[in-house]
């Protein structure tokens, strides 16, 4: 597995990072200081999970969240210490899959991991076989990408999710060809 840690403290860094290395031997484990920075990695260090701290310095984490979620099909948890309803509302508004308010028990990180995880390897199983190309638009779901006129068209995990599910059903997907095919 392979996470890439979005996070300032350097201290709280390292006991995430013992947490996760000892769910996981094999993790590979990246680590970003900024938000710009980890916006960044998250479309070349291609990880499977992404961790956000909200409070970054010098940027808004709802922001990074919104970015990484518009330009990638990644799984993000934001960790903070923001606990109130709107702060919640707008983390799922801008893209993260789960919300973690602190103080959290290493456990039930862990298991959030873990749930996150099997919803994105269910979903990929599920389209292993599933690639439509047609005129102007194309998608290969094994790689989860959209393509039109043979540019890719990034998309955020919730909006792919979406557009599978209804190019999945038949019915949707005579639908959803009128308007992209």
């Amino acid at each position: 597995m392979r996470c890439l840690i979005i996070w300032d403290d350097q201290d709280v860094f390292e006991v995430i990072t013992m947490v996760l290395e000892s769910q996981w031997s094999d993790i590979i484990i990246s680590h970003s200081h900024s938000g710009d920075l980890g916006v960044h990695m998250a479309g070349t260090g291609e990880p499977q999970d992404i961790l956000l701290y909200l409070s970054l310095p010098y940027t808004d984490g709802f922001g990074v969240c919104s970015r990484i979620s518009r330009r990638y099909i990644l799984p993000i948890v934001i960790l903070t210490v923001r606990d109130g309803s709107d702060d919640i509302m707008r983390g799922f508004a801008v893209g993260t899959n789960d919300y973690v308010p602190k103080p959290f028990r290493p456990t039930g990180l862990v298991s959030r991991i873990n749930a996150i995880l099997r919803r994105v390897e269910i979903s990929r199983h599920d389209e292993r076989d599933i690639r439509l190309k047609q005129r102007r638009t194309a998608i290969d779901f094994m790689s989860g990408q959209f393509y039109v006129h043979g540019e890719p068209i990034p998309l955020s995990l919730t909006r792919y999710q979406i557009f599978y599910y209804l190019v999945r059903s038949p019915v949707q997907r005579g639908l959803v060809g009128q308007y992209l095919w």
